[in-house]
Protein backbone atom coordinates (compact mmCIF):
# COMPACT_ATOMS: atom_id res chain seq x y z
CA UNK A 1 0.00 0.00 0.00
CA UNK A 2 1.62 3.55 -0.92
CA UNK A 3 0.84 6.28 1.51
CA UNK A 4 0.68 9.57 0.00
CA UNK A 5 1.71 12.74 1.54
CA UNK A 6 -0.26 15.10 3.95
CA UNK A 7 -1.83 18.23 2.84
CA UNK A 8 -0.61 21.33 3.91
CA UNK A 9 -1.68 24.51 4.40
CA UNK A 10 0.65 27.53 3.51
CA UNK A 11 0.95 30.94 3.26
CA UNK A 12 1.75 32.39 -0.07
CA UNK A 13 2.40 35.45 -2.17
CA UNK A 14 0.61 36.14 -5.96
CA UNK A 15 2.98 37.59 -8.50
CA UNK A 16 1.33 37.85 -11.40
CA UNK A 17 -2.44 36.90 -13.79
CA UNK A 18 -1.12 34.22 -15.81
CA UNK A 19 -2.99 34.07 -19.68
CA UNK A 20 -5.09 31.65 -18.52
CA UNK A 21 -6.45 34.09 -16.35
CA UNK A 22 -5.20 32.25 -12.89
CA UNK A 23 -2.58 33.98 -10.24
CA UNK A 24 0.33 32.47 -9.82
CA UNK A 25 1.25 32.07 -6.58
CA UNK A 26 4.94 31.25 -5.23
CA UNK A 27 4.87 29.40 -1.95
CA UNK A 28 8.39 30.15 -0.12
CA UNK A 29 11.00 27.72 0.19
CA UNK A 30 11.52 26.41 3.59
CA UNK A 31 14.73 24.37 5.22
CA UNK A 32 13.24 21.79 4.28
CA UNK A 33 11.75 22.04 0.76
CA UNK A 34 12.54 24.42 -1.96
CA UNK A 35 9.66 26.89 -3.13
CA UNK A 36 7.00 26.09 -5.35
CA UNK A 37 4.87 28.08 -7.81
CA UNK A 38 1.38 27.17 -8.43
CA UNK A 39 -1.77 28.62 -10.67
CA UNK A 40 -4.74 29.04 -8.74
CA UNK A 41 -8.15 30.35 -9.84
CA UNK A 42 -9.69 33.35 -8.39
CA UNK A 43 -6.11 34.94 -7.04
CA UNK A 44 -4.99 38.10 -8.53
CA UNK A 45 -1.74 39.67 -8.76
CA UNK A 46 -0.61 41.11 -5.00
CA UNK A 47 -2.33 39.35 -3.11
CA UNK A 48 -2.03 37.33 0.13
CA UNK A 49 -3.41 33.99 0.06
CA UNK A 50 -3.79 30.37 2.35
CA UNK A 51 -3.37 27.57 -0.07
CA UNK A 52 -3.78 23.76 0.44
CA UNK A 53 -1.08 22.50 -1.12
CA UNK A 54 -1.28 18.80 -2.47
CA UNK A 55 1.05 16.62 -4.12
CA UNK A 56 3.11 17.63 -7.29
CA UNK A 57 1.80 20.82 -8.27
CA UNK A 58 -2.02 20.34 -7.30
CA UNK A 59 -2.69 23.58 -5.33
CA UNK A 60 -6.06 25.26 -3.95
CA UNK A 61 -7.18 28.62 -2.99
CA UNK A 62 -8.37 28.40 0.87
CA UNK A 63 -8.71 31.69 2.04
CA UNK A 64 -7.22 35.25 0.49
CA UNK A 65 -5.69 37.10 3.52
CA UNK A 66 -4.46 40.38 1.66
CA UNK A 67 -6.80 41.38 -0.89
CA UNK A 68 -6.36 43.35 -4.33
CA UNK A 69 -7.99 46.59 -3.69
CA UNK A 70 -10.23 46.10 -6.73
CA UNK A 71 -11.60 42.82 -5.62
CA UNK A 72 -14.92 43.12 -4.39
CA UNK A 73 -18.34 40.43 -3.68
CA UNK A 74 -19.10 38.48 -6.74
CA UNK A 75 -22.09 40.37 -8.33
CA UNK A 76 -23.95 36.54 -9.39
CA UNK A 77 -25.08 33.71 -7.16
CA UNK A 78 -23.36 31.10 -9.97
CA UNK A 79 -19.99 33.01 -9.77
CA UNK A 80 -17.68 30.36 -8.57
CA UNK A 81 -19.28 27.12 -9.74
CA UNK A 82 -20.28 28.79 -13.36
CA UNK A 83 -17.58 28.91 -15.86
CA UNK A 84 -19.30 31.86 -17.50
CA UNK A 85 -17.65 34.89 -16.16
CA UNK A 86 -14.26 34.21 -14.14
CA UNK A 87 -13.63 37.92 -13.03
CA UNK A 88 -17.01 39.02 -11.45
CA UNK A 89 -15.66 39.33 -7.92
CA UNK A 90 -13.57 42.49 -9.70
CA UNK A 91 -14.34 45.64 -10.14
CA UNK A 92 -14.79 46.66 -13.98
CA UNK A 93 -11.61 48.63 -14.60
CA UNK A 94 -10.01 46.67 -12.27
CA UNK A 95 -11.62 43.21 -14.64
CA UNK A 96 -10.20 45.42 -17.76
CA UNK A 97 -6.78 45.75 -16.91
CA UNK A 98 -5.95 42.46 -15.88
CA UNK A 99 -7.61 40.92 -19.02
CA UNK A 100 -5.44 43.33 -20.73
CA UNK A 101 -2.06 42.63 -19.45
CA UNK A 102 -1.21 39.14 -20.74
CA UNK A 103 -2.39 40.41 -24.30
CA UNK A 104 -0.25 43.53 -24.22
CA UNK A 105 2.80 41.46 -22.69
CA UNK A 106 2.57 39.37 -25.64
CA UNK A 107 2.10 41.44 -28.29
CA UNK A 108 4.65 43.96 -26.42
CA UNK A 109 7.26 40.29 -27.15
CA UNK A 110 6.43 40.15 -30.56
CA UNK A 111 6.47 43.80 -31.86
CA UNK A 112 7.93 45.67 -28.72
CA UNK A 113 8.22 49.01 -31.03
CA UNK A 114 4.53 49.27 -31.57
CA UNK A 115 2.28 51.34 -30.02
CA UNK A 116 -0.66 49.94 -28.24
CA UNK A 117 -3.39 51.22 -26.53
CA UNK A 118 -6.01 50.45 -23.05
CA UNK A 119 -9.06 48.80 -23.80
CA UNK A 120 -12.15 50.47 -24.31
CA UNK A 121 -14.81 49.04 -21.91
CA UNK A 122 -18.56 48.70 -22.43
CA UNK A 123 -20.54 51.76 -20.61
CA UNK A 124 -22.33 48.96 -19.06
CA UNK A 125 -20.83 46.93 -16.52
CA UNK A 126 -22.93 44.19 -16.31
CA UNK A 127 -25.04 41.98 -19.24
CA UNK A 128 -23.44 42.95 -22.09
CA UNK A 129 -21.92 39.63 -23.36
CA UNK A 130 -22.63 39.15 -26.89
CA UNK A 131 -21.40 35.36 -27.25
CA UNK A 132 -22.65 32.60 -24.72
CA UNK A 133 -21.72 28.53 -24.86
CA UNK A 134 -24.56 26.50 -23.20
CA UNK A 135 -23.93 23.39 -22.59
CA UNK A 136 -26.79 20.35 -22.07
CA UNK A 137 -26.08 17.70 -20.07
CA UNK A 138 -28.28 14.77 -18.52
CA UNK A 139 -29.08 15.33 -14.60
CA UNK A 140 -29.12 12.55 -12.11
CA UNK A 141 -32.99 11.15 -13.01
CA UNK A 142 -31.77 11.00 -16.82
CA UNK A 143 -33.59 14.61 -17.52
CA UNK A 144 -31.61 16.86 -19.88
CA UNK A 145 -30.20 20.23 -18.27
CA UNK A 146 -29.63 23.36 -20.07
CA UNK A 147 -26.81 25.66 -18.47
CA UNK A 148 -23.32 26.79 -18.40
CA UNK A 149 -20.02 24.44 -17.58
CA UNK A 150 -19.12 24.09 -14.01
CA UNK A 151 -15.53 25.68 -13.83
CA UNK A 152 -13.30 23.53 -15.13
CA UNK A 153 -15.92 20.72 -16.17
CA UNK A 154 -17.58 20.20 -19.71
CA UNK A 155 -19.63 17.31 -18.08
CA UNK A 156 -21.26 19.19 -15.67
CA UNK A 157 -24.44 21.74 -16.10
CA UNK A 158 -24.71 24.78 -13.96
CA UNK A 159 -28.50 25.07 -13.74
CA UNK A 160 -29.31 28.77 -14.17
Amino acid sequence: MQHSKPLRVEAASVSKLTEKGRGRCVVPASTIRPSKSFDLANAYPGEQVQVLVGQRRNAWLLRVLEPHAGRREAVCSHFGSCGGCTFLNLQYATQLELKWQPIFNRLFSIAPNSQYHQPVGSPRELHYRTKLEFTFAPDAAGKTEIGFHWTGRFDRVVDL
